[in-house]
């Protein structure tokens, strides 16, 4: 079964309702007007969490009839649909190959409340959240994270499509706004990434501790880069299933944070604490971190936030794809 067309291709066969944030770039924060000093480090960034303030999205219109075969007229169609919606409410960019930016326009318009702005920057799929920048901030300062883009470790197997664009555009992009360009130490991709904002992250063992993009590197040296890269103090690790589809089973498939220490789970996703104990979370649920005497306090916000356990809970035996609602 192809299930890289099932969990992340058919979803543009249901519309644009249905397609879910991994088709969309990083926001830009909202502190993006500051950019850091040269030759600044990168500690007191963090990578915030999606819900906060920002001033636009970035996407990317697809490219490919060798990604998309007879679907990418249709793809491209919800993607304008897409862009056009998000313009209500904030402006967009659009990444586009040279040849294809003049169809793009044609076909995103100039946008509802805010501008489309279709900008030249060669890509090869739609999935910016993936090999777009992650940005980090911090007071009065921005940058953003290069995950080093490999095409999601699938070079010379049947989910192998071209990505050489996809893995140069977070630094093309980031030169364009002027915004620092942090090179990550590990490789990985937006939709492996999940914060609740306050420094703690969820990912899967099977998409980043994994030979096809770390190789030689354990699950404590990429927890390590990844505190580094983003600001993060606590990494939560879910087992997920490596070859379950084209991403090996990206964390936003199976949680997001609905708040600080508190994530939503689709029906499959098990989580225990630490100590292999039952945590807090019900199937199909939401899920809260005990809490634990060492927590670390929020690293921009006057309130210590919940913290996960220290060391990641148990996760799922399979990577479901179907949410289910939170009781």
């Amino acid at each position: 079964m192809d299930t890289s067309r099932t969990t992340r291709r058919r979803l543009l066969q249901f519309g644009a309702a249905a397609l879910p944030l991994a088709a969309l770039g990083s926001a830009l924060p909202a502190a993006a007007h500051a950019v850091l000093a040269p030759g600044s480090g990168s500690a007191a960034l963090r990578m915030p969490e999606e819900s906060e303030r920002h001033l636009r999205t970035y996407m990317a219109w697809p490219a490919l009839t060798a990604v998309w075969e007879g679907r990418l007229d249709a793809v491209r169609g919800d993607i304008a649909d897409i862009a056009y919606e998000i313009s209500r409410f904030e402006p967009v960019v659009m990444l586009a190959r040279p040849g294809q930016a003049a169809d793009a326009r044609y076909r995103c318009g100039r946008g509802a409340r805010h501008a489309i702005d279709v900008i030249e920057i060669a890509n090869d799929d739609l999935w910016i959240r993936d090999f777009g920048p992650t940005f980090v901030v911090g007071p009065g300062a921005i940058a953003g994270v290069d995950t080093n883009f490999n095409g999601w470790g699938k070079t010379g197997t049947t989910y192998a499509q071209p990505f050489a664009n996809d893995a140069a555009a977070a630094g093309i992009l980031l030169g364009e706004y002027g915004v620092r360009r942090i090179r990550a130490g590990f490789v990985g991709e937006g939709g492996s990434l999940e914060t609740d904002g306050e420094g703690t992250l969820l990912a899967t063992v099977s998409s980043l501790v994994n030979p096809n993009r770390n190789p030689g590197m354990n699950q404590e040296q990429v927890e390590q880069e990844l505190k580094t890269a983003l600001g993060i103090d606590k990494v939560v690790w879910v087992p997920g299933l490596a070859g379950q589809d084209i991403t090996d089973c990206h964390i936003d498939c199976l949680a997001r944070f609905t708040a600080p220490g508190a994530s939503s789970w689709t029906s499959r996703a098990w989580a225990r604490t630490a100590n292999g104990s039952p945590s807090t979370r019900r199937p199909g649920g939401s899920w809260r971190a005990p809490p634990t005497p060492a927590a670390a306090a929020s690293p921009s916000r006057n309130s210590p936030a919940p913290t996960a356990p220290a060391s990641a809970a148990r996760g799922p035996s399979s990577c479901p794809v179907t949410p289910t609602t939170t009781p």
